[in-house]
């Protein structure tokens, strides 16, 4: 871990200019919600000096994210080179459980970490400084821009932005909490690696003319407006609970958006965003008033989208043609679950088998093997290895037997203009599954809670599907609750909208499951996967019927050992769930192995005893056994002495993974 002033060192590596601190004072009574007070600032390039300013007097210590020339200024004009993107995350935007699953699926680490006592900091620094100019500037802030957008910071990605500096307590709180460095151990960026980040502006207009006084009196029609206007009202005062955006960026755009709706000029509503309590108010630049006002007062051209809407381009076939078309039966490339043409999402957290499950059905394609006691049809596969190691690829093809069969790997990062190759790469591969291992690093979206952004995402690939009837397999990342109905995938609801199956793995103690969630065919069970020895994956049975049969030999053995039992007593004795219990009680008495007795009445509950057997109540007991022992038929593939029932396919029931 890096110390505060080799962080200054690292923010100066490779620069001529300045690093700007500066102390300022939390006020909780200025513009009714707090802000900060500026106490004084300092220009260096002296680390010792940096680390003293920084260290000693009172206050907060912020420091300017991009370096300055000497003029003593901040301004956007004054920025002399740009040594980093960066987001600032608020947790009271973003939880800290949001923002971490976002991190943990991030296409880059960032190269710095900082907690801010209330959110985190990320810097993704440059390898060599990048001079300022208005063409580097205006990128740099549509990549801030991105970054925002994904991460659901306060959207301000301004270059002259700065951020609170570690080693500090921060005073907005009353509890001691600090800025602390989190992590440095990223790797740095050029900023080509960044620009898919970028987000190109909607606005095609000029900029708003806010005038040169912004810090004029609040017209007189605003004030009326104020007092009568219940919603202008509630954006002043920052009691607008609905808006999506919380910060103060963000109710200076929904003011902003009120005034262009009752045609103010934009020098007036500038003079008015000054003002304004719950926004920036005295901390907003003349730029960030004249980019949000341009946005709310400049309307769209409608002229070519009305010269459009004169006709149509859907194409339109009659109920009766739809009767009389020839069914076709639908197709499949894992049996029940994968259709031909179609996509599907593969969802489990981290380390849980993702890719342990996209690489076996790879090989079972691409062999027309069964997988997991289904069918597959053989065809070419493609496998896009986005994050695995080609070392670790080769250990699975050995242990797989692989040789010549149609299987063929991308290594690495995806091409940037990866959602236009797919169709092309399909094409000349005639691949039969497409595996894109992960969904995060082939896309790049902004923004995975973004409905729209992901549904646009997945559109292209979806098409490229079905015209060329391949299956598109995505695997992705599932959220840390474990919900159910696929709200355990991260992100929007866009992603299971946009697939016709989604799969998902869950870790169950020592073992794993999957179940399906599908648009054609019938959602699969969940159902119990075993690893073997060979990499190889095996289907268990479903979970209850796995829990079931774990359950008969704890159960005959509690009664043995203590004679007739309730049900709640065996519950109580075996530590499985009532419903478990039952169907186990109820399996042992078809077999005969025990007996119910009692009216199942109130004062005459049921109770469970164990038959007596013939010669021995040992159940190995060669002569008499009813139950069947695996530990000796089947020494090969049962590492525990579970003589009770196997389930159909013969196994034991134990899964480890």
């Amino acid at each position: 871990m890096i110390t505060r002033a080799e962080f200054f060192e690292e923010l100066l590596r490779g620069t001529t200019g300045q690093l700007e601190l500066r102390r300022m004072k939390w006020n909780p009574r200025k513009h009714d919600k707090g802000a900060y007070d500026m106490l004084e600032r300092w220009f260096s390039r002296d680390i010792a000096e940096l680390e003293a300013f920084a260290s000693n007097g009172g206050g907060d210590i912020f420091h300017g994210v991009n370096i300055r020339d000497d003029s003593g200024e901040a301004r956007k004009k004054n920025i002399r080179e740009i040594v980093c993107a960066e987001v600032d995350i608020d947790f009271k935007t973003t939880t800290q459980e949001q923002a971490d699953e976002l991190l943990a699926i991030s296409i880059f680490e960032p190269t710095v970490f900082i907690g801010s006592g209330n959110g985190y900091h990320a810097y993704w620094l440059f390898d060599t400084p990048i001079p300022a100019t208005e063409e580097t500037i205006n990128l740099i802030e549509a990549i801030n821009k991105g970054l925002a957008q994904q991460f659901g910071d306060d959207y301000t990605h301004d270059v002259t932005r700065i951020l609170r500096t570690p080693g500090r307590k921060n005073s907005k709180y009353n509890d001691n909490r600090r800025c602390e460095i989190l992590r440095t151990d990223g790797p740095r960026y050029s900023i080509d690696d960044l620009e898919p980040f970028a987000v190109v502006s909607n606005s095609t207009g000029p900029k708003a003319d806010i005038g040169d006084d912004c810090e004029g009196e609040l017209p007189k029609r605003f004030e009326k407006l104020l007092a009568k206007h219940r919603l202008i009202g509630k954006t002043w005062r920052g009691e607008r609970p609905e808006l999506k955006d919380q910060s103060r960026s963000g109710y200076d755009m929904a003011m902003a958006d009120l005034l262009a709706a009752h045609k103010f000029i934009p020098a007036a509503a500038a003079a008015i965003l000054r003002r304004m309590p719950s926004g920036k108010g005295a901390d907003a630049s003349d730029s960030y008033l004249r980019h949000t006002i341009s946005k709310a007062f400049t309307a769209p051209e409608s002229g070519e989208s009305e010269e459009l809407a004169k006709e149509h381009h859907f194409t339109l076939i009659s109920a009766h043609d739809v009767l009389a078309a020839e069914d076709v039966e639908q197709s499949w490339t894992w049996d029940g679950i994968l259709p031909d043409g179609g996509m599907s999402l593969l969802v489990a957290k981290p380390k849980v088998g993702k890719t342990t499950l996209a690489f076996n059905l790879a090989v079972a394609v691409s062999r027309g093997a069964d997988f997991l006691n289904r069918k597959t049809e053989q065809g070419p596969v493609v496998y896009l290895a986005l994050e695995e190691k080609k070392g670790e690829i080769k250990k699975k093809l050995t242990a797989a037997g692989i040789t010549n069969e149609p299987l063929r790997f991308h290594f690495g990062s995806a091409p940037l203009n990866a959602m236009a190759e797919v169709e092309p790469l399909l094409v000349e591969t005639k691949a039969k599954l497409l595996v894109i291992d992960v969904l995060q690093k082939f896309c790049r979206l902004r923004d995975l809670n973004d409905y729209a952004i992901v549904t646009n995402a997945l559109e292209p690939l979806m098409a490229a599907a079905r015209k060329q009837g391949c299956h598109i397999l995505l695997t992705h990342h599932a959220g840390k609750a474990d919900r159910a109905d696929g709200d355990d995938i991260l992100g929007s609801t866009g992603l299971l909208g946009g697939v016709d199956t989604s799969i998902h793995i869950k870790k169950r103690d020592k073992r794993r499951t999957f179940f399906t969630i599908q648009r054609y065919g019938d959602d699969t069970e969940e159902t119990v996967i075993e690893l073997n020895e060979d990499g190889s994956l095996e289907a268990k049975g479903t979970r209850q019927d796995v829990e079931v049969d774990e359950t008969l030999r704890p159960l005959l053995d509690a009664l043995k050992n203590t004679g007739p039992m309730t049900l709640t007593e065996l519950h109580e004795a075996v530590e499985k769930s009532r419903n478990v219990v039952l169907k186990a009680s109820n399996l042992l008495a078809e077999k005969h192995l025990i007996e119910k007795s009692g009216s199942g009445k109130k004062n005459d509950p049921y109770k469970y005893s164990v038959l007596l057997y013939s010669d021995t109540n040992e159940y190995t007991n060669t002569e008499s056994k009813i139950i069947p022992n695996p530990a000796e038929s089947k020494k090969e593939s049962c590492t525990d002495d579970f003589d009770v029932f196997s389930l159909t396919d013969g196994s034991s029931g134990e899964a480890f993974w």
